[in-house]
């Protein structure tokens, strides 16, 4: 008897297995069908779901309402021109999705609409979407790159949740609020530029342990309640600006925070010379004329100035010099110009008078001679002596 009663048992739970696999075989099997009256879709064998009609996408309350739910053979999406409106949760959970294509004007995409695709890794959002629901790419785990809309003001919550792996994305100027945990967790995300719109940042980016840097644009938010939660990054206010007091960068924000302040529009301070050459007599000079910013000191002009070598010049203490046979003068020079020197000393006649390396002039007979003295430069000066 109770052998029996388990055979039976048996035979029950194999034809439930199989009226479950035929069900699920069934679904799978399904190539084509109806959203509503308007849109319609089609799987083909590669994978590629296609959406065409006009109009907007119903929402669902749940995934398992979707005629997708848990159809692991999508591996494409493509959403022709046409259709406004993505419904929320349409696909979410269809985690062999590698490429999602959205067309040029949607508008609305809903809340978890692509949540939990774990292949998808870049997603291009057309400029004409003005409006994204909660949790719309949340889980998309191997997600790297995401291009926004330029007309999208607010990033909500939980956007890219748990994205760890997102490593670029640029917020647009016009974003005025990021919602609470928008970025959470995203781990991979090292830079993040917050635009001068940005008025609100609520818990967004808590837990981005690989954040390196935030500059911001504008003016200090309105509302800052904790968006960096447990990161350790340095981040960039504009100099200048009124709204970023004291306080406002006395705070890490959930964070470990260095802040740095940098010049947004540079305020010139007067031409200073730096790196100055001097010229010689023997050698050009220059120096640069450099503008720097009055606030970050930065410099905002460098030019490099050439300056020639100076003119060489030389006094002697006598031009013409009368000596008896057997005295001596000694001829001084003066009025050099920098970097000049005297090289030699030479008389036309050594016979009349000699002359030392030091310039003293000895009178040998009666005659006349000339003492030539000849600069490093090459300049030369002449005195006249006349031996009596």
């Amino acid at each position: 008897m109770g052998n029996k009663r388990s055979l039976r048992l048996v035979l029950i739970a194999a034809a439930a297995i199989i009226m479950i696999f035929t069900m699920t075989a069934a679904v799978f099997a399904e190539s084509s069908g109806s959203l509503n009256g308007n849109i319609n879709w089609t799987l083909d064998d590669s994978g590629t779901l296609t959406i065409t009609g006009t109009g907007a996408m119903p929402d669902y309350s749940n995934s398992s309402d979707t005629p997708f739910y848990n159809n692991q053979n999508i591996k494409a999406i493509l959403i022709e021109n046409g259709i406004t409106e993505i419904g929320s949760r349409t696909f979410g959970g269809l985690y062999e999705v590698q490429s999602v294509s959205l067309p040029d004007g949607l508008t609305r995409i809903g809340g978890y609409a692509f949540g939990d695709m774990m292949k998808l890794s870049k997603i291009v959002i057309p400029d004409s979407v003005t409006s994204l629901g909660d949790r719309v790419f949340s889980y998309c785990q191997g997600l790297k790159t995401v291009k926004l809309p330029s007309g999208l003001k607010k990033i909500p919550e939980g956007t890219f949740a748990g994205d760890y792996k997102l490593k670029n994305i640029e917020i647009p100027e016009g974003v005025e609020v990021i919602e609470n945990e928008a970025f959470i967790y995203c781990t991979d995300l090292k830079k993040i530029t917050i635009p001068a719109s940005v008025n609100s940042l609520i818990y967004c980016f808590g837990e981005c342990y690989g954040l390196e840097e935030v500059k911001f644009l504008g003016d200090f938010p309105e509302i800052m309640e904790g968006p960096f939660f447990a990161c350790d990054f340095t981040a960039y206010y504009p100099l200048g600006n009124a709204t970023w007091t004291s306080e406002a960068i006395d705070s890490g924000y959930g964070g470990k925070i260095k802040w740095v302040g940098y010049c947004a529009a540079h305020q010139n301070a007067a031409a200073v010379k730096e790196n100055v050459k001097e010229a010689t007599a023997l050698k050009p000079g220059s120096y640069d004329m450099v503008v720097r910013c009055k606030l970050c000191n930065e410099v905002v002009s460098r030019e490099t100035v050439a300056v020639k070598k100076l003119t060489p010049t030389i006094k002697l203490s006598a031009k013409k010099k009368t000596l008896k046979k057997g005295k001596s003068y000694t001829l001084k020079t003066s009025g050099l110009a920098k970097g000049d020197s005297v090289k030699s000393y030479k008389s036309s006649k050594k016979a009349v008078a000699t002359v030392t390396k030091k310039g003293k002039i000895k009178a040998k007979k009666k005659g006349k001679t000339v003492i030539t003295v000849t600069l490093t430069s090459g300049k030369t000066a002449k005195c006249r002596i006349t031996v009596k």
